[in-house]
């Protein structure tokens, strides 16, 4: 009995010494910082230029190929290239505030309709612009807004695209690591449930990258009406909860029971 009682001891403290080695090793290792792999959404330039149109200059905005806005009135003392270029900068500062296409509105200031980007504005539809278009202000300004929406749209929909081409395959297609010269190691386990609580050790085999996070493996016993009982064990990165490692697998066990309920 004596004999039992020590072995007994002998086991519970190399569990004991090997959680406490394990817990310092995952303090003391020095883990280098994840990269940061997810792209920058590809921004879209907001640009302006001249163009000959009907043998008149009309100034345009533009993001990338895509005309948001149309100008035809020299108005103000500004060139129709100098509106386009002044209506450029704020809809690219608007952008970068968080502003987005579906903010693009059509209200009244200083008593002419405007297009506006939230409380903002964008560009004023002067009399002489209206007539130059061959419409009435409120028919163009509501036609700048559907462009100008359209057209921001567009380009919200290529940069998304262009963010996915970057990101590759998705998580759920990334392919696991093949399991070619597997490396094995011997973490603690503990186990929880029916019949008690049991500690003792662990080994777990996988690809290398996969096995090196490995701290510990958790086990819990589950019985089903007396008649079957299941055995779950999740290989963990902690050795106080459960941070699942996938991709491994449980190959051998040594325990030892702690205590019965």
């Amino acid at each position: 009995m004596r004999r039992l009682y020590i072995v007994t001891l002998g086991l519970a403290l190399m569990a004991a010494a090997l959680f406490v080695h394990a817990e310092l090793q995952a303090q003391t290792t020095t883990c280098p910082p994840a990269a940061d792999t997810a792209p920058e959404t590809r921004a879209v330039p907001i640009t302006s230029r001249t163009r000959v149109e009907d043998s008149r200059v009309v100034g345009e905005v533009v993001a990338g190929e895509t005309v948001v806005l149309t100008l035809r009135d020299n108005t103000g003392g500004l060139s129709v290239g100098q509106r386009a270029d002044i209506i450029a900068r704020r809809l690219t500062n608007l952008l970068n505030q968080g502003y987005t296409w579906r903010d693009i509105r059509v209200d009244r200031v200083n008593n002419q309709q405007a297009l506006l980007m939230g409380p903002n504005l964008l560009a004023t539809v002067t009399p002489e612009e209206a007539r130059l278009a061959g419409m009435s202000s409120s028919r163009l300004a509501s036609t700048w807004q559907d462009i100008a929406q359209n057209a921001l749209q567009q380009v919200e929909v290529q940069a998304v695209a262009g963010t996915e081409e970057q990101l590759g395959a998705t998580p759920a297609a990334t392919a696991w690591p093949a399991w070619t010269n597997p490396e094995t190691k011997i973490v603690p386990i503990i186990s929880l449930g029916t019949p008690g609580v049991r500690l003792g050790f662990a080994q777990v085999t996988g690809p290398e990258e996969r096995v090196d996070p490995v701290r510990s493996v958790v086990q819990f016993d589950l019985v089903f009406e007396r008649a079957a009982r299941v055995r779950v064990f999740v290989p963990s990165t902690t050795l106080t909860g459960l941070n699942r490692v996938q991709g491994v697998a449980v190959t051998a066990l040594l325990q030892y029971g702690l205590f019965e309920f």
